[in-house]
C-alpha cells in the first residue's frame, strides 16, 4: 500500500469516525483532527505545503490568528491569551493539511468517504437513540452511557453537545444518502433524528433542524444568486453584530431577568458584550479577554454573570477580543464561504444549509477558541470539501 493510499484511507476513516466519536465523546473531536493531520502530514510530507489551499482561507485565518497573536500584547491576562493560542494555531494549521488532503481526493475515494461517513452518522444516531431509550427505562444513573462511559454521562446535558454536532452534518448526510440510495433514504435520516434532537437539552440541535430545513430550501430553490445573496447576510450579520443587542427585541428579553431560559440570559451577556465592544472597538480587548473581561463576573442573579468565560456569540466573541480588524477578516472569510456554495442544486442546498446551521450554533453556544468546537469546525469543512472538492475552486486531482 502507497503512502497516498494510506493518506486516502487516514481521510475516509476520520469521515467513518467523526459521528461517533461526537455521539461518545464529543470533547475527543480534538484528538480526531489532531491524529488525522499529524497522520497525513507524515504519510504525505507536500501537504505541510497546504498548496492545494486556496488563497483566500489561508490569508484570512493567518490574519485572525496573527492579529490573535499581537493581541496578547494588550489583552487581560497574556499568559492565558499565549496557552490558548499554543492550542489554537497548531489545530487551524492541521485543520489545513486535513483540507489540502480533501481537495485532492479522486472520486473513488470521495465515494468511499461518503459512504463511511453516512455509516458513521447512522451509528452514532443509534447510540444517541439507545441512550435516551435507556434514560426513559432506567434513570439517568441507569443508563447506557452512565454503565459505559462512566458517572459523568449521567447528566441530562451530557449528550447536548453530541447531538449539535450531529445536527451540523445532517444536512450533508442527508444529500449523501438521498444521492446514493433515494429521496427516501435522506427523508429517513431527517424523520429519524427529529426526535432525537428535539428531545433533550439542546436548544443549538432543535433549533439546527428547522433552520436547516430552510437553509436547504433557500439553497435549492435560490438558484446562482443564493450564494452571493448568502454572503451578504452572513458577512454583514458578523459586522453589525455589536449593533444587534440594542435592538428593542433583545432588550425586552434581556430585561426578563429569567436565566432559566437560556435566550434571556444571551440577551443580558450580549448587551453587556456590546457595551464592552464600544469601549475598545478597533483593537478590540485581546486574546481570551472574554475570561476576565472588567465587570464580566458581577452576578445577573444568584446563579448567572454577565459573561460567563465567553460571550456565547463567536461574531461578538470576535469583535470583543480581536476588534474590527477581526471581525473584519472573520467576515471576509464567512462570505468567501459562502460564496463558494454554489453549485448543483442538491449539493448546493447541502452546502448552504451545512454552513448556515454552523453560523446559527456558533452565533448562539460555545467559545470560538474551544478545542472541541474549533476542531468541529473544521472537521466539517473538511467533510464538505470531501464531498465536492470544486466548491473552492480546485482543479481536478488524483
Amino acid at each position: 500500500m502507497t503512502a497516498s493510499t494510506k493518506a486516502a484511507s487516514v481521510v475516509v476513516a476520520t469521515a467513518f469516525a467523526v459521528a461517533p466519536v461526537a455521539a461518545i465523546a464529543p470533547n475527543g473531536l480534538a484528538v480526531l483532527l489532531a491524529a488525522s493531520g499529524v497522520a497525513l502530514a507524515a504519510l504525505e510530507p507536500r501537504r505541510l505545503r497546504l498548496a492545494d489551499v486556496p488563497l483566500m482561507p489561508k490569508a484570512a485565518v493567518g490574519a485572525i490568528l496573527a492579529w490573535a497573536l499581537a493581541s496578547t500584547l494588550w489583552t487581560i491576562d497574556p499568559l492565558e491569551a499565549l496557552g490558548g493560542l499554543m492550542r489554537v494555531i497548531p489545530a487551524a494549521f492541521l485543520g489545513f493539511v486535513l483540507l489540502d488532503k480533501c481537495l485532492g481526493l479522486d472520486d473513488a475515494t470521495r465515494a468511499r468517504l461518503a459512504a463511511a461517513l453516512l455509516v458513521g452518522f447512522w451509528l452514532a444516531l443509534g447510540l444517541l437513540a439507545v441512550e435516551m431509550a435507556s434514560q426513559a427505562m432506567f434513570g439517568l444513573h441507569g443508563s447506557l452511557y452512565a454503565n459505559t462511559i462512566g458517572p459523568i454521562a449521567a447528566t441530562e446535558s451530557f449528550t447536548n453537545r453530541s447531538k449539535t454536532v450531529l445536527a451540523l452534518l445532517l444536512p450533508m448526510v442527508a444529500a449523501i444518502a438521498t444521492r446514493r440510495h433515494g429521496g427516501w433514504a435522506g427523508f429517513a435520516t431527517i424523520a429519524v433524528c427529529v426526535p432525537v434532537f428535539v428531545f433533550g437539552e439542546s436548544m443549538a440541535a432543535a433549533l439546527a433542524l428547522p433552520v436547516a430545513a430552510l437553509a436547504t430550501l433557500f439553497g435549492r430553490f435560490g438558484g446562482g444568486r443564493a450564494p452571493t445573496l448568502l454572503a451578504v447576510l452572513i458577512g454583514g450579520g458578523v459586522l453589525a453584530a455589536p449593533l444587534l443587542p440594542h435592538l428593542s427585541e433583545f432588550e425586552k428579553l434581556g430585561a426578563r431577568r429569567d436565566v432559566t431560559v437560556s435566550i434571556y440570559h444571551r440577551a443580558v451577556i450580549w448587551a453587556f458584550v456590546a457595551e464592552r465592544i464600544a469601549e475598545k472597538p478597533v483593537l478590540g480587548w485581546g486574546m481570551h479577554a472574554s475570561r476576565d473581561m472588567p465587570g464580566g463576573h458581577s452576578k445577573v442573579t444568584d446563579m448567572a454573570e454577565r459573561i460567563p468565560l465567553h460571550p456565547h456569540n463567536a461574531p461578538l466573541q470576535i469583535w470583543l477580543e480581536l476588534g474590527a480588524l477581526g471581525a473584519l477578516a472573520f467576515a471576509a472569510l464567512l462570505a468567501w464561504l459562502a460564496r463558494k456554495t454554489a453549485g448543483p442544486p442538491l449539493r448546493q442546498a447541502a452546502m448552504v444549509a451545512t454552513l448556515v446551521t454552523s453560523v446559527m450554533v456558533a452565533s448562539l453556544s460555545y467559545g470560538i477558541w474551544q478545542g472541541w468546537w474549533f476542531s468541529t469546525l473544521w472537521l466539517l469543512a473538511a467533510m464538505a470539501v470531501a464531498a465536492r472538492p470544486e466548491s473552492l475552486g480546485h482543479r481536478t486531482a488524483s
